[in-house]
């Protein structure tokens, strides 16, 4: 076993081992009366404090406090998703970060731990004591707190080989291997891409960075699977609720939209004055949600989309609402609205200025995507004539489930013929 010749810089950590075992023993007696909890045994916190964190801050006060611990331990999946930003929901948290994750490599004996919430992945040669000791030694950034996320942790990472790089002081699988990680899990498909969409676009990585990525270890067991799964990630996807609408429109057997498309706004008028704008979504661009352009044909087409759209050509957008863009004051100040009826009228001026340019425009909300399993959602793309998936791509998922026993992409519901009508008539 490899000694530690470096301990990792690390912020404060709450959650910490007592330093002495007479410490120990008096942290046991204030942890009978109540003053201090000990999560994960030998560590202690005070209880008021612990009880005051989120779960998703318990979750990395747990992590930080068994990687402190084990510093030549590279912190993977989950785990290592949420000290690189990704954010979990409470659900998610629980569901997932029950364990704190851990790399290990074919030269590392791993006994199980049946006191301390710890699992494990396999990642070849990811105890490479000398580079580590090398990342340990140098300077490296941290925060003052270790609860960061987003756009914070990508401005601590630091890598150390493809595979994986230190964070906040702490080993962390890089975030493709992160990615490739979690897409190799059996789970919802929504919660997979909430995740992965998020680090895709946290730390500007591409579907052509991930199959590189991936190319290099094609002699993996399940390399079709992960060709196939990787190629859903879209780091243009701009928060964790247009991933889970994307994921239920790929569950249920649609094509996959374009997402963020700028679209010239033909009611723009760069001389109106700021002040009479409060109303009207004056600006040069719009960009929806989801896009859909279907050739005459009614089948998915990938040209670049240009005003006006070629003869028989349609183009269907959908939008995803939510409700903080009426009521946040920060939201309203930078969209020119006073108040929410400002912020409505110009959803409204969107939607004639998309309707003008002959396009279909859908709106849906986040309750349409989780209620009733997305059943309103569903509905809304067959009525508006959403292409599925070509039959080929039915078998390929069908044999992946088969091969691997992955669940999450196998289409719920058997398509609906197409509408005899369509919305753009």
């Amino acid at each position: 076993m490899h000694t530690p010749q470096y301990r990792p810089a690390t912020p404060p950590l709450p959650l910490r081992k007592a330093p002495s075992k007479a410490a120990y023993h008096r942290n046991k007696r204030l942890v009978k009366k109540g003053a201090l909890i000990e999560p994960i045994p030998g560590h202690f916190i005070e209880t008021y404090y612990w009880l005051s964190l989120p779960a998703e801050q318990k979750n990395q006060a747990l992590i930080f406090a068994l990687a402190y611990d084990h510093p030549y331990w590279p912190v993977a999946s989950f785990s290592a998703a949420v000290l690189l930003g990704a954010e979990l929901s409470e659900e998610m948290t629980t569901r997932y970060c029950s364990n704190v994750y851990f790399a290990s490599d074919q030269h590392t004996r791993m006994h199980p731990r049946k006191s301390l919430p710890i699992d494990f992945i396999f990642l070849k040669d990811s105890h490479m004591y000398t580079r580590i000791d090398e990342a340990l030694r140098g300077r490296n950034r941290c925060a003052t707190s270790i609860f960061t996320s987003g756009k914070n942790a990508t401005s601590l990472y630091t890598s150390i080989t493809d595979t994986i790089g230190i964070l906040n002081g702490l080993i962390v699988t890089s975030p493709m291997h992160t990615i490739l990680t979690i897409m190799r899990e059996n789970i919802p498909c929504e919660d997979s891409l909430q995740i992965c969409d998020e680090l895709a676009r946290l730390y500007h990585i591409t579907v052509e960075d991930l199959i590189r990525f991936l190319n290099t270890r094609s002699s993996c067991h399940d390399y079709q699977l992960l060709l196939y799964k990787l190629s859903l990630i879209n780091p243009l996807s701009e928060n964790g609720g247009e991933s889970h609408a994307r994921a239920l429109m790929i569950k249920e057997g649609f094509e996959a939209p374009t997402l963020q498309v700028s679209i010239p706004n033909p009611l723009y008028d760069p001389h109106l004055p700021r002040e009479e704008s409060h109303r009207r979504h004056n600006t040069k661009t719009m960009r929806p949600d989801f896009l859909w352009l279907l050739d005459s044909k009614g089948k998915i087409c990938h040209d670049t989309l240009t005003t006006p759209l070629p003869e028989g050509y349609h183009c269907i957008i959908a939008e995803m609402d939510g409700f903080d863009k009426y009521r946040n004051d920060v939201m309203l100040s930078r969209s020119n609205a006073r108040d929410s009826k400002d912020k409505w009228y110009q959803e409204k001026d969107r939607d004639v200025a998309l309707q003008a340019l002959g396009y279909t425009v859908l709106h849906f909300s986040y309750d349409d995507v989780i209620e009733n399993n997305g059943r309103r959602v569903r509905e809304l793309l067959e009525l508006a004539g959403i292409p599925h998936i070509s039959a080929e791509e039915q078998k390929l998922r069908a044999y992946l489930n088969k091969k691997f026993s992955d669940t999450s992409l196998l289409i719920t519901h058997t398509p609906k013929k197409p509408p005899t009508y369509d919305l753009w008539d």
